[in-house]
């Protein structure tokens, strides 16, 4: 049932989509399998927390070693404004600049400024792939109450909001319009070992159920309520019909033109309400779920949606834990499947060594999604 609800998703109209610098369609070299990674990168660009240019450079690496075409990323600092006012970081533009000066890659990204310090976003090649992207707006946001027990067994009630970091959307295109996705980056509450490694797994189960809740909601809309049909009036003399707008310029089905957004307007209402009302049948939601244990449980009502982890539970925290996680759909998990035969084994699901190199104590998890084949 969930396959083919997704299938019929197939007639959407195309989103707008944010071409930066220069085309990103037919001189790409995307050979056959296009690489999504996620990774957090540990209070990134924070004053407190300075990065030497070593560890720059190996963050560099990681990406570009690992052949990165997106990356969503979690704990990024916002240090300045951009000319739109738009969330920049001092920290991410020195990266793009060590990628394309040591890689000859062009990247760009783009920064939810949401509570708190840390930010999550996205960061792409822009000679590969098109991207637009926003917050998620809309989502349930009922505290959870979470029930705690002490190191001295003591059980302690504390609600808190499933959304400590709300989650951001990006729509992907690559391969001459031929494959296009949708990525939900998330940052999940973490557990606190005072009490426990499964402790706030009721605040992780909460934004779960909100996220598939929203996402079913746009996959699956209820039917309209009927509309009350009034008499028609009789036009006055004098008096024109008004006549049907014609479609904003742009706007047209699959595999056609699309508009090209000048920098950052992706920011403004028009272009995030084109974004929220748009997914894909090709899904991920990935990122920090920070669940060490049960995550099947914290993830459930997503699962509950036909969705499924990539990998087995490998660690991807120095402390061993799973925290770093990829959720596919099953058409997303079908473009994955497909990439494997064109890449070298073990590798279309990998987990990078060791973060240290980049000053973060999470790894790098990268997958592979087959290009150019018209998944539409």
């Amino acid at each position: 049932m969930c396959e083919t609800r997704y299938r019929l998703l197939a007639a959407v109209l195309c989103l707008p989509l944010l071409v930066r610098g220069g085309d990103a369609g037919a001189a790409a070299d995307y050979g056959t399998a296009l690489r999504v990674a996620t990774w957090n990168l540990k209070w990134f660009g924070h004053p407190k927390h300075p990065r030497t240019s070593a560890h720059l450079s190996g963050m560099a690496s990681e990406v570009a070693s690992w052949g990165v075409h997106v990356l969503a990323f979690q704990e990024v600092a916002v240090t300045r404004l951009g000319p739109s006012g738009e969330p920049r970081s001092y920290a991410m533009d020195e990266l793009v600049t060590i990628l394309s000066d040591e890689y000859g890659q062009s990247w760009e990204y783009w920064i939810h400024k949401g509570k708190g310090e840390q930010h999550l976003g996205f960061l792409w090649r822009v000679d590969q792939v098109e991207l637009v992207a926003s917050p998620i707006y809309g989502l349930k946001s009922k505290a959870a109450d979470n029930v705690l027990t002490t190191k001295k067994g003591k059980k302690k009630h504390k609600k808190m909001t499933p959304w400590p970091r709300i989650p951001v959307i990006a729509h992907v295109r690559a391969g001459e319009g031929l494959t296009d996705f949708t990525l939900i980056n998330v940052h999940l509450k973490a557990a606190e070992h005072k009490y426990g490694k499964d402790s706030f797994w009721e605040t992780r189960r909460a934004a779960s159920e909100s996220l598939a809740e929203w996402i079913e909601k746009i996959w699956d809309p209820p039917s309209p309520k009927p509309k009350k049909i009034k008499p028609s009036k009789k036009a006055k003399p004098g008096k024109l019909k008004k006549k049907a707008l014609p479609p904003p310029a742009g706007m047209t089905m699959y595999g056609a033109p699309f508009p090209v957004f000048a920098p950052f307007l992706q920011t403004t209402k028009a272009v995030i309400g084109s974004v929220l009302s748009h997914l894909d049948p090709d899904l991920a939601v990935l990122g920090d779920f920070n669940a060490p244990v049960h995550a099947d449980l914290d993830a459930e009502p997503l699962i509950g949606l036909g969705m499924h982890f990539l990998g087995g539970g490998e660690a991807t925290h120095k402390s061993g834990a799973a925290l770093d996680r990829v959720l596919v759909s099953l058409p997303m998990g079908e473009e994955h499947a497909l990439s494997m035969g064109s890449t070298p084994a073990g590798q279309a699901f990998a987990i990078s060594g060791p973060g240290a190199k980049g000053g973060s104590d999470h790894h790098l998890v990268s997958f592979t999604v087959a290009v150019r084949a018209d998944d539409d």
